[in-house]
């Protein structure tokens, strides 16, 4: 009771400075205590003997029994304020009796060096169970030598100045929190490295052998637990790759606005001063939790909208997810951000212990191991298509389509990859595929990938195709990323919204009938009165009214599965895995038999191997485009802790015949031009169209522009300027948005899209964009669809270029695709793509650029772009005839759009001469050389 928990955090040299662990001790009145000196004159009680500095480290948890003032200081420079971590030398007291608790040091574990994130004089490290970076000096590792490092790691037990503990009876915790404020998160403490050691045999050669683990002829016990061990090992390097910026977590901010909108929340705009303080609109990704702490101790939760990086400040606007109160009163509050990608990860983990064995019966399992390298499946079996498959649910199917549906319908397959093109009718054939299977198996099917935006695609195409509502069906998410999302990522199969009504029908059926009383309707009651949707008074029956004040038997989610019994379920990998992880759920498992990932060209090796440890008898079907944005990865994180985590599991399942393969593409929504310049540019040829020609040349001739062709393509020498690791070029926007303006006036019905590469110049415009224009970076445009669109910022011939071709073709509307391009002495370095160009058609049309008035002689204003290349980019960077082998969107849960730095890198770093644009041919792509 009499003791002092405190924390070392700082090494001053010649003395330690220490802080309580538990933040009460350091309430306004006592802020003395916050900084405690450790010196050569402090006596460790367990030892017998005085201090050596050495003999601690920074995180060391200390039990203080006495203190002493500092020899150099008077009783009359006693102050009761706090000091900083700047001024914690000034400490007043100095240790006199402690003692050291246990330390936590690990085992020797595998680490793995970041070179592209150097700290002042210290190298970060990545190391097996650590979900932070560990630094160490360079010294230290030079003298390893090359090869697999391994290394025993000391982890701080707690934070200081983070544990509430002892609140006297009847002292509100808001009043805490208040008096306490000046002493909160003042610092962090990392892991420290403390000698390098020799690994154990058995994880060097599970290492070495991944992920590729099951070509090498190990038992296969051995090869799966060798590539769990490495695909964790490369989740714990992104998850710790997420914290290379967590210093910077909470901010003082002023209220500059509250608004209530009707129907859909609270909003507050937040002013963070940045002379004092750096932040960037990096830091506050739309959608992150928010925790604001006012004046009063109070704490409210939020979620991030938008933040806007203006000259010494920064523009942040929240949606409110507490109750409601007054705000009107209060000037300046604490932002305080609750990152969640981490978790989001970590989740997604694979299994270490208790994996499935690799069998006959365990189909995914088995494509696991086929996938890294144990052989291949056995070819499949070509379903018959006749004239009466080739319809269903009143629609007519291509024969493509009607295969893959058949041989989804039955359990005579392995596993399955469907190459789908841009505009297939993708989430079409998997709606119907499942709405198929349910009329030849009473068993699961699962749909899951790694965004919101496709889960939320699927629910939204089943309601359209299901009309009688025969498929019951449920997309999981938690009650808070349901909050958290945006509104268009919100569906009626939510399970925090099926839930509530489906089970409300049920009691409110049974309670009106004399059926014998069973336990699930018993705890639906339980759950429904906890939750405040059901009001046990109202029960007409006495036994369900008194066995409702009883504690439920089931948890929530396998109790609404018993009595849902769903035929159908949606989710993210994230969201599916953390809900089948919980108590009751194992017993479902084996239920899922089909297991449909879609947007399989972004799922990443860990996610797969998750998931089909999760349902290893499902069968696995990867629904995607080899051609499509490859998986998510921190552009920081090592090669090889790369290939462990990330990978890219589509095109090892396609490459070499390993699963069997069905074509899907037929594109219906794109237009005919467009999709005969995407197939003879990156499908070979193998793209055909379903679309008839569009009516695009009277729009293109209304605004000015060459109307051959709707793609049309436009150079210009704007300036651009920078705004911290993003550009920004406001001519650039301004035209497209004069563009979109004039397209609006000639057709009102049709859909408008300004995309960009920049997250600066997405912010930029969307602040000056009228209501019915979307405005969207590239990355966060998928799965949304517009008649017109606009790409800002040159880099329309990168690998990802059918991604956001692909954004238009709405419907039978006519669709365009204007790039504006950043500067005419960018074309130099895109010889590559402009001959890929000339082979998509017989047909040339001659570019030249002699006529323009703009010189195409110089360096570009972006030639020197490596110098702006900073940690916050998220693109990896690749030239075009070497796919990238990540993109730059995290699929978090409300698909954030990603920040993008100035560009570098992915374009070759010698242009090409200028006598061989003049040479080019382009096909299908139309020129403008001369600004609007």
């Amino acid at each position: 009771r009499d003791l002092i928990y405190a924390v070392i955090v700082k090494n001053v040299g010649a003395y330690l400075i220490a802080t309580p662990v538990v933040r009460e001790y350091c309430a306004d009145d006592r802020g003395d205590l916050f900084t405690l000196i450790v010196n050569e004159y402090s006596y460790d009680c367990l030892t017998e003997a005085y201090t050596k500095i050495s003999g601690l480290h920074i995180g060391d948890v200390i039990a203080v029994r006495s203190l002493f003032r500092r020899q150099s200081l008077t009783a009359a420079q006693w102050t009761p304020r706090p000091l900083t971590s700047e001024t914690a030398t000034q400490s007043f007291f100095v240790v006199e009796t402690f003692a050291v608790w246990k330390r936590h040091e690990t085992s020797p574990q595998p680490v793995e060096e970041v070179s592209t994130l150097r700290q002042g004089r210290k190298i970060p490290l990545i190391v097996f169970g650590i979900t932070s970076l560990v630094y160490v000096k360079p010294p230290m590792l030079r003298r390893q030598g090359p090869g697999m490092l391994f290394a025993k790691v000391f982890v701080p037990e707690v934070q200081p100045g983070l544990v509430l503990r002892r609140i006297q009876p009847g002292a509100p915790k808001a009043e805490v929190l208040h008096r306490t404020a000046a002493v909160a998160c003042q610092w962090q403490l990392g892991p420290t490295l403390l000698e390098f050691a020799a690994g154990h045999p058995d994880v060097i050669r599970d290492l070495n052998v991944s992920p590729m683990s099951f070509a090498y002829g190990l038992e296969p016990p051995v090869a799966t637990h060798a590539q769990a061990y490495a695909a964790t090992f490369g989740v714990y390097a992104l998850v710790a790759l997420q914290t290379k910026r967590s210093d910077v977590r909470y901010y003082h901010a002023d209220i500059e606005q509250v608004e209530t909108v009707p129907e859909r929340g609270t909003y507050v705009w937040f002013i963070i001063h940045t002379e004092q303080q750096t932040t960037h609109s990096k830091l506050w990704k739309k959608g992150t939790p928010l925790s604001v702490e006012l004046p009063g101790g109070e704490c409210l939760r939020m979620t991030i909208t938008v933040a806007e990086q203006e000259p010494r400040q920064m523009r942040l606007g929240a949606r409110l997810q507490s109750p409601t109160i007054d705000l009107s009163t209060i000037e300046s509050v604490v932002l305080r951000q609750k990152p969640t990608a981490r978790g989001d990860m970590a989740r997604l983990a694979p299994r270490i212990n208790n994996i499935p064995a690799v069998s006959v019966e365990n189909n995914a399992m088995r494509t696991l191991s086929v996938i890294s390298g144990a052989g291949a499946l056995p070819a499949l079996e070509p379903f018959p298509v006749n004239n009466g498959n080739l319809t269903l649910e009143e629609y007519t199917l291509s024969e493509k389509q009607a295969r893959i549906i058949g041989t989804l319908s039955f359990n005579d397959f392995t596993a399955l990859a469907v190459n789908c093109g841009p505009g297939t009718g993708k989430t079409t054939t998997l709606v119907l595929s499942v709405l198929s299977r349910m009329e030849n198996t009473s068993t699961i099917s699962l749909m899951t990938a790694m965004s919101n935006s496709a889960v939320t695609a699927a629910v939204t195409r089943l309601r359209d195709v299901d009309k009688t509502r025969k498929c019951r069906a449920v997309r999981l998410i938690s009650n808070q990323n349901r909050e958290t999302v945006e509104n268009e990522h919100r569906t009626p199969l939510d399970f925090p919204v099926l839930w509530p009504n489906f089970m409300h029908s049920q009691v409110r059926h049974f309670d009106q009938h004399h059926e014998p009383l069973n336990q699930d309707m018993v705890d639906a009651t339980i759950y429904l009165c906890r939750f405040g949707m059901l009001i046990c008074k109202s029960l007409r029956r006495a036994d369900l009214r008194n066995a409702a004040k009883d504690s439920p038997v089931k948890d929530l989610l396998p109790l609404f599965f018993d009595m849902y019994r769903p035929h159908f379920i949606l989710g993210t990998c994230a969201s599916v895995r953390s809900s089948f992880g919980q108590p009751g759920m194992d017993r479902f498992t084996d239920q899922v038999e089909l297991v449909l990932l879609d947007e399989a060209s972004q799922l990443p090796r860990f996610a797969f191997t998750a998931i089909c440890h999760t349902f290893p008898k499902s069968r696995p079907v990867l629904i995607g485009d080899v051609n499509q944005l490859p998986p998510f990865e921190d552009p920081d994180i090592p090669a090889r802790s790369s290939r462990y985590a990330v990978g890219n599991v589509l095109r090892d399942a396609s490459a070499f015949g390993r699963c069997p393969m069905l074509p899907l593409l037929r594109v219906h929504r794109c237009p005919k031009a467009i999709t005969e310049l995407l197939s003879g540019i990156f499908y070979e040829g193998e793209l055909t169209s379903a679309s008839p020609t569009e009516d695009y040349e009277s729009v293109l001739r209304a605004v000015n522009l060459p109307h051959a062709h709707p793609v049309v393509v436009m150079h210009h020498k704007h300036s651009h300027r920078r705004e911290d690791t993003s550009l920004v070029n406001e001519q650039e926007v301004k035209d497209a948005i004069k563009y979109a303006e004039g397209i609006r006036s000639v057709r009102r019905d049709c859909s408008i899209a300004i995309l960009g590469f920049y997250k600066g110049s997405v912010d930029y415009a969307a602040r000056r964009t009228p209501r019915d224009v979307s405005v969207l970076t590239v990355d966060s445009s998928q799965g949304q669809e517009s008649s017109s669109s606009w790409i800002t910022r040159r880099q329309l011939f990168t690998p990802i270029s059918p991604h956001f071709v692909t954004r238009n073709g709405h419907g039978r509307r006519s669709s365009h695709l204007v790039s504006i391009v950043d500067t005419v002495n960018q074309w130099r370095r895109h010889s590559n793509a402009l001959r890929s160009l000339t082979i998509a058609r017989g047909r040339h049309t001659h570019l030249d650029t002699r006529q323009s008035t703009h010189s195409l002689i110089g360096l570009s204003p972006l030639a020197a772009a490596d110098s702006l290349r900073t940690a916050a980019d998220h693109r990896s960077t690749v030239c075009h005839s070497a796919p990238p082998r990540s993109h730059s969107q995290r699929p978090t849960n409300q698909d954030a759009p990603a920040d993008q730095s100035a560009h570098a890198g992915n374009l070759p770093e010698e242009p090409r001469p200028l006598s061989r644009l003049y040479k080019a041919k382009i096909s299908l792509i139309q020129s403008v050389v001369s600004d609007p």
